[in-house]
C-alpha cells in the first residue's frame, strides 16, 4: 500500500555499563557484526558500542507519507497532454508501484509490480 514500516524494539541497558554520560555511535553499528559484548568492544577499541542482539519487539509503526496535493490531477493532465510521466524513486519494487498508482501513473500496481519482478 505505499506505507513505511518501522519495528520498534527495547533492551535493558546494565546503568554501570552504560551511564547517563555515555556516547552511544548511531552511525557505525553495522561493523560490529562479530563483537558480542560491551566488554569485547572495550578489547577492540570499539566506542559508543551497545548491544544489537537479544532485543525485544515491542511493536510496528505504519507511517503514510501521501503524496502532494493534486499530483494525481497533475499527472492526467499531463497523459492527455501527451506527456509520458515517469517516476524515479529508490523505493522497493511494491511500494513505487503502490505510489504510482495513487498518482496515476500506472493503472494496475500488482500487474506493473510482477511485471518488474519478471
Amino acid at each position: 500500500m505505499g506505507e513505511r514500516v518501522l519495528a520498534v524494539a527495547r533492551y535493558n541497558l546494565e546503568p554501570e555499563l552504560y551511564g547517563m554520560d555515555y556516547q552511544f555511535d548511531t552511525k557505525n553499528w553495522k561493523q560490529w557484526s562479530d563483537v558480542n559484548s560491551f566488554e569485547d568492544a572495550q578489547k577492540k577499541g570499539i566506542k559508543g558500542w551497545f548491544p544489537m542482539q537479544g532485543l525485544t519487539l515491542v511493536g510496528l509503526v505504519s507511517l503514510n507519507d501521501p503524496p502532494r496535493h493534486k499530483v494525481d490531477h497533475s499527472v492526467l493532465m499531463c497523459k492527455k497532454a501527451g506527456i509520458k510521466v515517469i517516476m524515479v524513486t529508490g523505493d522497493q519494487p511494491a511500494t513505487a508501484a503502490a505510489i504510482a498508482y495513487k498518482v496515476n501513473i500506472i493503472s494496475d500496481p500488482k500487474m506493473e509490480y510482477n511485471y518488474l519482478v519478471e
